[in-house]
């Protein structure tokens, strides 16, 4: 059975699954369509055209859904996402625009941290992690199992390779390769070998 809190605010036209839980002064807006087991946290915003699959947990002031790009003109725009994917305090995600394909696709098993932002048509994997700050720009293809440091901003139309991993404050204009470690201090990468990834330390791989 689901638990919604009287102050909150469902539109007539969202749907809600079983065993979702939703707390005061949330809002699910118009056309929003949550999974079974979902929890929305107090003050969480949930925008349509919208579905999230099961299990999905949003967190207080997060504001998921909308079109917010200018080159925006009215056309019917989306958001769509797996199952348990988890979106912290105050991240954002926005749904797709006219020139992009307009829709925004997030996979399943993804962590959105606290003030991370996911742009107008972007397609992120399964189990990949944006820490808190991480910025995605518009027609970013996040790979699965990719890192996205914090306050990591992404140039638009890039493609972060599966495994692949972006530390904090690297403001990345050229993407990242699969398996690939991008680093904001030095601004040097390291190859890792998937065969050797557990039995190799960091220390000893060449440089690319």
């Amino acid at each position: 059975m689901s638990q919604i809190h009287s102050r909150a605010m469902i539109s007539a036209s969202a749907r809600v699954g079983s065993n979702v839980r939703i707390g005061p002064y949330v809002v699910v807006g118009d056309e929003v369509e949550l999974g079974n087991g979902c929890i929305v946290e107090n003050h969480g915003v949930l925008t349509g055209p919208t579905r999230f699959g099961r299990e999905n947990h949003f967190y207080s002031f997060c504001a998921i859904g909308g079109t917010r790009d200018l080159t925006h003109h009215g056309a019917r725009t989306w958001l769509e996402t797996g199952d348990a994917n988890t979106f912290r305090e105050f991240s954002t995600v926005n749904h797709g625009t006219d020139e992009g394909g307009n829709g925004t696709r997030i996979g399943s098993y993804n962590l959105v941290m606290s003030y991370a932002h996911i742009a107008h048509d972007c397609i992120l994997g399964n189990h990949t992690l944006l820490v808190n700050g991480a910025q995605l720009a518009g027609h970013i293809h996040v790979e699965d199992y990719a890192t996205v440091g914090s306050f990591c901003h992404v140039h638009e139309c890039c493609r972060i390779g599966g495994h692949s991993y972006i530390t904090g404050k690297y403001p990345n204009h050229e993407g990242c390769p699969s398996i690939l470690a991008h680093s904001g201090a030095a601004r040097n990468s390291l190859l890792r070998d998937k065969l050797t990834w557990a039995s190799r330390s960091v220390d000893s791989l060449p440089s690319a």
